[in-house]
C-alpha cells in the first residue's frame, strides 16, 4: 500500500506511464492552502498539451482526449474534484479499456490527495488547538473521567499558583472549598457516567496559600465514537472581582448607605424572621420593636451643616449598636428615624428599662466642629404580644407610641396601647377630612379685632381660619392647624386665608369709604414662608384687590424666622418693599438672638398671652415693650381678658392689644355693627 503521509507520495504520474506504456504522465492537483501541485514524468515536450487537457478535465469533470493527451478528473468520495490525471504518446487513439485503467490510477490518486488534505487539516487543527490551548485568557485543562488533571493551560496555572508538575495527576476537586466541594463533585460524578453531557457551576478554591477565589467552570464531556465519556474539558474564570461586586450591590440595597445599619427592606425581613421564631416550648419568642426619632436634629443641621448633621447620624449609629446584643437589630429608615428590633423582651417594664437605656446613651454631649451638642429622641415601643407578632401592625404600633411620646415632650418614652392605636386612626382620619376639607371649601375666616389701647379703638383685625366639619361641627386649630403642618396641607390652606382676608378688607373699605383706615394681620406657617411662590402670591393678592400699602400685615413665630436668618432678612425686607408691614408673632416665647433682632426689618412685636396672663409676667412684658421702643417697632399685647391687666398694659405704653376683653373672633358679618360700638374695657 502507498505511503500516504504529509511526507511520503506515490508518484501517480510515474507509474501511470509505466502502466500504460507512454512517454509521459502528469499529475495536476490543489494544496489545502491553494497552490497548484504538479507531479510531471516522462518527455517535457508532450506536458503542455497534456495540461492543456487537464485542465479541461478539471473544469468539466469528464475525462478529455484529445492530440495523443488522454486526462481524467481525479475525484474524492463526495465527488469533489481535487486535480486530474494524464497521460500523452503522439498518434496514440486512446481506447476503452486504457481509460478504465487511467480512471483505476485516478481513483487511487484521489484516495492519497484525501488522505494528503485530511492530515494536513488535521495538523492545522492540532496545532489552532494547542495555540488556543495554551493562549486562552481563562484557564483551561483535561481531565480523566476518574477525576485526574492530565493538562492544564498557562492562565490556569497562573490562576491556582500551582506548577504543571503540581497539578499533573491531581484530583480535579482537590481544590474546591471545604464549603463547596459537595455540590460541584456530584455534578462531575453524573457527566462521568454519562448522565449529563456538561455542567456549569461557581464554587470557591481554597488554593494552598491560603486564599479563596471564586471561579466559574463550564465542563464538558468529550465522547468516544460509542458515546463514553472518555475525558472531560474545563474551562475556569477567576470571577472575585464580579461576585464581589455584586456582594457589594447586595450589601448596599439592604443597608443604609451613611450609616451601614440595615435598611427598612433588611429590617423587614428581620423582623419576619422574628415573628415566625418560637421557643422550646413550641411559643413564639418575644421580642420588641422600638421607633426612634431624633429631636433637634433640623438645628443641628441648620446650624452646624449638613455634613454635620451626617456626622451625628452616624455617631448616633454607633451609640444606638453599643445599646444591644448580637441577637438584635439597629436600622435607619432615612432622615433622623432609627427602629430597634429588641430580642426577648417580653413586657412593659423591661421595654421601660431599655428605652431609658437608650435615652442615656443618647444623651451625652456630641462634639461637632468645635460645638458641643446635645441631643435626645422621642422613642415608641411595641411588643410582639401586643400585635400577635404581625411584622407591618409592630412597625405601626411603635410608630404610634413614638408620636406619642412625642406629644408628652421632649426626651420620652411610651410604651404602645391600644389607645394609641385609636389616637393614630383618628389622626389619620382627621387627616382625610382635612384633605377633604380644603378641596370642598369647609373653612370660614373669624375675625379678632386689635384695639389701640390709648382710644380704645378698633384699629384692625387678626385673621383666623374655623373649620365647620360636616359631621362633627366645628373643629378648633389647635386640633387640626398641627395635622395641616405636618401634611403639607397648610401651604393651600394659608393661601385660601390669604385671599380670603384681602377680599374681605376690601370689602369693608368700599362699605365704609369713610372710616379711618384699617388693616388685617395674617398668620404665616414656617412651610408657607418656605414656599417659593409666597412673595408672588402675596403681592398678586394684594394687587387684585388694590389695597393700600400697609393694609395687610404678616405675622410669623420667633422660631420661623430664627430658622434660617440668612434667608429669612432678604425676603423680609422684599416685604418692606412691597409696603406690607412684618410683625413676630409669641414673642418672648423663641430663641431670638438680640444682635439678631437689630438686623430684622420688623414693623412690630406681639407679646405672647402667656406673659401677659401670668402674675409674675410684669417684668418681661416690661421689658419687651421697652425693647419695641428701643427698636422703634410696634407692640401688641395677645390674650387680654381681664380689666386689670388692661390699665397695666396702657398704663406701661403698650400701643395695641386683642383679646376676650375687647372682643372674640367675629364672623365677618359681625364685624361692621361693632365698628359702631366702643370697647368694653373702657369702663374698667
Amino acid at each position: 500500500m502507498p505511503d500516504r503521509s504529509a511526507r511520503s507520495h506515490t508518484d501517480w504520474s510515474r507509474l501511470s506511464a509505466r502502466t500504460l506504456g507512454v512517454p509521459a504522465a502528469l499529475l495536476l492537483s490543489r494544496a489545502p492552502d491553494g497552490t497548484r501541485v504538479e507531479r510531471p514524468h516522462g518527455d517535457p515536450s508532450l506536458l503542455d498539451a497534456l495540461r492543456a487537457g487537464m485542465e479541461r478535465a478539471m473544469a468539466s469533470a469528464e475525462p478529455q482526449a484529445a492530440a495523443g493527451a488522454l486526462a481524467v478528473p481525479v475525484r474524492d468520495a463526495s465527488g469533489t474534484v481535487l486535480g486530474a490525471l494524464g497521460v500523452a504518446e503522439p498518434g496514440r487513439a486512446w481506447k476503452q479499456p486504457e481509460l478504465g485503467l487511467l480512471m483505476e490510477l485516478a481513483a487511487g490518486a484521489a484516495a492519497e490527495l484525501a488522505a494528503r488534505d485530511a492530515m494536513t487539516a488535521l495538523r492545522d487543527s492540532e496545532e489552532r488547538f494547542r495555540a488556543m490551548f495554551e493562549g486562552a485568557a481563562i484557564g483551561v485543562l483535561v481531565v480523566t473521567m476518574d477525576g485526574r488533571i492530565v493538562q492544564t493551560n498557562t492562565a490556569y496555572r497562573e490562576m491556582v499558583r500551582l506548577g504543571e508538575k503540581e497539578l499533573h495527576g491531581l484530583e480535579f476537586w482537590k481544590l474546591n472549598h471545604p464549603d463547596d466541594a459537595d455540590g460541584s463533585l456530584s455534578l462531575f460524578r453524573d457527566m462521568a457516567a454519562g448522565r449529563r453531557n456538561s455542567y456549569r457551576v461557581e464554587k470557591r478554591y481554597l488554593l494552598p496559600s491560603g486564599t479563596t477565589i471564586w471561579v466559574h467552570l463550564a465542563a464538558s464531556a468529550v465522547r468516544d465514537g460509542a458515546g463514553k465519556p472518555r475525558f472531560c474539558v474545563a474551562m475556569v474564570e477567576n470571577v472575585t472581582g464580579r461576585k464581589a461586586a455584586e456582594e457589594r450591590l447586595r450589601h448596599d440595597a439592604l443597608h443604609d448607605a451613611l450609616t451601614d445599619l440595615p435598611n427598612r427592606t433588611l429590617f423587614g425581613t428581620r423582623l419576619a424572621q422574628a415573628a415566625a421564631r418560637t421557643g422550646e416550648d413550641g411559643t413564639p419568642r418575644p421580642f420588641a420593636v422600638v421607633f426612634l426619632d431624633l429631636e433637634r436634629f433640623k438645628l443641628v443641621t441648620d446650624s452646624l451643616g449638613h455634613l454635620k448633621g451626617d456626622e451625628l447620624l452616624r455617631i448616633v449609629a454607633a451609640r444606638l449598636l453599643a445599646c444591644v446584643g448580637p441577637a438584635d437589630t439597629v436600622a435607619r429608615f432615612g432622615g433622623d428615624e432609627f427602629v430597634l428590633l429588641l430580642d426577648g423582651v417580653a413586657d412593659p417594664a423591661e421595654a421601660g428599662r431599655r428605652a431609658e437605656q437608650i435615652q442615656a446613651a443618647l444623651s451625652a454631649p456630641v462634639s461637632l466642629g468645635g460645638y458641643e451638642v446635645f441631643t435626645s429622641a422621642s422613642i415608641g415601643v411595641a411588643l410582639s404580644g401586643d400585635a400577635g407578632g404581625h411584622p407591618d401592625e409592630l412597625l405601626r404600633n411603635a410608630d404610634a407610641a413614638m408620636y406619642h411620646a412625642r406629644s408628652l415632650g421632649a426626651e420620652r418614652f411610651a410604651v404602645f396601647t391600644r389607645s394609641m392605636h385609636h389616637e393614630s386612626l383618628r389622626r389619620l382620619q382627621l387627616e382625610t377630612d382635612l384633605r377633604q376639607a380644603v378641596r370642598r371649601g369647609e373653612f370660614r375666616l373669624v375675625y379678632q379685632p386689635i384695639v389701640e389701647l390709648a382710644t380704645e379703638r378698633t384699629v384692625g383685625w387678626e385673621v383666623l381660619v374655623r373649620w365647620h366639619h360636616p359631621e362633627r361641627g366645628l373643629v378648633g386649630p389647635v386640633e387640626f392647624i398641627g395635622v395641616a403642618e405636618d401634611t403639607g396641607l397648610i401651604v393651600p390652606l394659608g393661601r385660601w386665608v390669604l385671599r380670603g382676608a384681602c377680599r374681605q378688607l376690601a370689602a369693608w373699605e368700599a362699605e365704609f369709604p369713610g372710616d379711618e383706615p384699617r388693616f388685617v394681620c395674617v398668620n404665616l406657617s414656617a412651610r408657607q414662608f418656605g414656599d417659593a411662590r409666597l412673595l408672588q402670591e402675596v403681592e398678586a393678592a394684594v394687587g387684585e384687590h388694590g389695597l393700600r400699602p400697609g393694609s395687610l400685615k404678616l405675622e410669623l413665630t420667633e422660631s420661623t424666622v430664627m430658622r434660617d436668618p440668612d434667608q429669612a432678612i432678604p425676603l423680609l425686607r422684599r416685604f418692606r418693599a412691597l409696603g406690607i408691614p412684618i410683625y413676630l408673632d409669641d414673642f418672648g416665647t423663641g430663641y431670638s438672638s438680640l444682635s439678631l433682632l437689630h438686623q430684622l426689618p420688623l414693623d412690630g412685636l406681639k407679646i405672647d398671652r402667656s406673659f401677659v396672663q401670668r402674675p409674675d409676667g410684669t417684668a418681661v412684658v416690661q421689658t419687651i415693650v421697652a425693647l419695641a421702643r428701643s427698636l422703634g417697632v410696634a407692640i401688641v399685647a395677645e390674650g387680654i381678658e381681664e380689666p386689670a391687666q388692661f390699665a397695666a398694659l396702657r398704663a406701661m405704653g403698650c400701643e395695641y392689644g386683642q383679646g376676650y376683653l375687647f372682643a372674640r373672633p367675629q364672623d365677618p358679618e359681625q364685624v361692621p355693627a361693632s365698628l359702631r360700638r366702643p370697647v368694653a374695657a373702657a369702663a374698667s
